[in-house]
């Protein structure tokens, strides 16, 4: 295989479904899906030439809330805190941080890419939570930040007042202010700071991130957050209600039934938990035990804390980073923050059950683990996600280290590192001809799957101790009708059988990201090295039309993993090719050892 074919599984679905359009028929199909496109593209150009600054193409949730101003204001006998009782965490977490900040600060790449979120994340108030976390909070110097932010941002038309940069403040003062002592947080609460606070729920309330009921993500969850956690502090009864109206219309849209946030990252599922958890400690301190506003938010956060039991590791961090990686914080801060702040919750310690759950799946091994996501059911969503092209790849680790791994992403902007780690290229999954999966999206950098050509079914199951995952997405394009992918766990190793069903020949790639302790691929033995004294042996047998031992061409390429915003670490990928006469089952064994000292 080419390397150019490794970095780029776009181009085909690209270049087959607008040449395609020449057809009669092909477009007959599509012509209606292209002007919903077009006309819906250029409504929305035209609400942002009409909006006012942070206003764009929201729409005001009027089935939600009835009035269109919050007047809130600063209370006069300082504000309600809950108190936070700080148990430590686990000191290989800290430890695991202390060694991404030194990597963060020596690469140093955010800066390169002229990208927006690195002014708004110090926007964020983010610098808080660091303090928290390194419990070396000096109040008299947050104080110092917080009041020269305040009055040197009074320009409302800059990006730091965008709504969910605006609530990122809110919470990460208030959280840090309930961490202190009562003298100590008291430092703090000054005149100018409640106001502030006070200002800042009623601009969130006037630009609430909704965006109709379709096109509303997890934005909408961090301002309803923010409008509890505010309104708790001030005592304004109006921003609560707010708030819980907005959760309680929304959570079940974006949270499924067994605590799933929809958007496919499990990155974002710990920072939304960790955002409702925000919201009920806040309630906590005002209301009872058995109020509606405690009952309800308590069923999330309890089915949410079990999801997340699934996605970490033994330590208590994730397992894996599969699909974005949120900018505010680090997969690892928001391990710390959850189990510094919510220990009651937090079930680090615990091995999840091996099973599938949500679209999500995991298996175990006494030395070993897989983590993977699929949206179940049809494909492509019809909802804004934070998934990437990864439907049949998966992470596996052993003994705690990471082997076959998922690159995250680096960053939200459009370079080539990104893209590439959005695309089905990126992770663990066979091309046929070229062709990924499912259709990757035809937009440079956003989600547009034209449909009905990128229509495809998916589901998974549990079957005889493994996970067994089936799709017809490859048959858009492919003579490949129906693949069914199956992964076993074993001691030290995992065997993947992939089947794919149909008539005539194709040609196969199948590739394989190997995590960053991984850095050399020894094509005669069939093993890839890593650093720290670890291989893996790697083997591939047919049946059906293809017997026995294959003869493949192996191919491996540099790539990247970003297991944080911003941080582009080295990694492996090892590719083979094969022609196949369909029906075929390609077998991929995959072996790990200690090499001899």
């Amino acid at each position: 295989m080419r390397r150019g074919d490794l970095r780029d599984s776009y181009s085909p679905d690209r270049h087959y479904f607008f040449s395609h359009l020449k057809k009669p028929v092909f477009l007959s199909r599509h012509i209606g899906f292209l002007l919903s496109s077009v006309l819906g593209r250029f409504l929305t150009r035209m609400r942002l030439l009409r909006r006012a600054p942070h206003q764009g193409s929201k729409q005001w949730p009027a089935k939600i809330l009835r009035k269109r101003t919050l007047n809130v204001s600063a209370p006069e006998c300082g504000l309600l805190l809950p108190r936070y009782v700080i148990a430590g965490v686990s000191g290989e977490l800290a430890r695991k941080r202390a060694e991404e900040l030194q990597e963060i600060t020596a690469a140093a790449i955010l800066d390169q890419h002229q990208d927006a979120e690195v002014y708004l994340s110090e926007q964020r108030w983010s610098w808080l939570l660091d303090s928290m976390l390194n419990m070396d909070a000096e109040p008299e110097v947050a104080l110092e930040r917080i009041e020269g932010w305040i009055s040197t941002h009074q320009d409302y038309e800059d990006s730091a007042w965008e709504t969910y940069s605006t609530c990122e403040r809110v919470v990460n003062a208030l959280t840090f202010l309930a961490m202190l002592p009562d003298s100590r947080a008291a430092v703090l609460v000054t005149p100018q700071f409640s106001c502030f606070l006070a200002h800042s729920l009623t601009w969130i309330y006037q630009h609430l991130e909704y965006y109709g009921e379709q096109k509303t993500n997890n934005h909408l969850l961090n301002n309803a957050r923010a409008l509890i956690v505010g309104g708790v502090a001030l005592g304004h009864d109006e921003s609560i209600e707010a708030g819980m109206n907005l959760l309680h219309a929304f959570l079940p849209r974006l949270v499924n039934d067994e605590g799933f946030l929809r958007e496919r990252s499990s990155h974002y599922q710990l920072v939304i938990l960790n955002w409702l958890l925000d919201a009920l400690k806040f309630l906590e301190c005002r209301e009872s035990s058995d109020s509606s506003h405690i009952c309800f938010l308590s069923s999330y956060v309890q089915r949410m804390s079990d999801v997340a039991n699934m996605l970490l590791d033994g330590s208590g961090q994730l397992l894996a980073t599969i699909g974005d990686v949120s900018p505010d914080f680090s997969p690892l801060q928001s391990a710390l923050r959850y189990h510094l702040l919510f220990p009651d919750y937090a079930t680090g310690e615990k091995t999840a059950e091996s099973g599938v759950r949500g679209g999500w799946y995991r298996l175990n091994s006494a030395s070993g683990a897989v983590l993977g996501n699929c949206a179940v059911g049809s494909f492509p969503a019809s909802f804004p996600t934070h998934g990437h092209n990864d439907m049949v790849s998966f992470v596996w680790s052993e003994d705690g280290d990471i082997v076959l791994t998922d690159p995250g992403r680096a960053r939200y902007t459009p370079d080539a590192v990104s893209l590439f780690q959005k695309s089905a290229a990126a992770h663990n999954v066979p091309l046929i001809n070229g062709f990924s999966p499912f259709c990757e999206t035809l937009l440079p950098n956003g989600q547009w799957w034209p449909v009905p050509y990128a229509r495809a079914g998916v589901d998974v199951s549990s079957e005889n101790g493994g996970i067994v995952i089936s799709h017809n997405g490859f048959s858009r394009s492919t003579p490949v009708l129906c693949h069914r992918r199956s992964i076993n766990l074993q001691q030290h190793g995992l065997v993947v059988e992939d089947v794919l069903d149909g008539v005539g020949t194709v040609d196969a790639d199948f590739l394989w990201h190997f995590g960053s302790l991984f850095d050399t691929f020894d094509e005669e033995q069939m093993m890839v090295r890593g650093t720290q004294g670890r291989s893996v042996s790697i083997s591939v047998a047919g049946s059906q039309n293809q017997q026995g031992n294959l003869t493949a061409e192996w191919q491996a390429t540099p790539l990247i993993e970003s297991p944080c915003y911003g941080l582009e670490k080295a990694s492996l990928g090892v590719c083979f090719s094969l022609r196949l006469t369909l029906p075929a089952t390609i077998k991929t064994k995959f072996v790990v050892s200690k090499c001899a000292e």
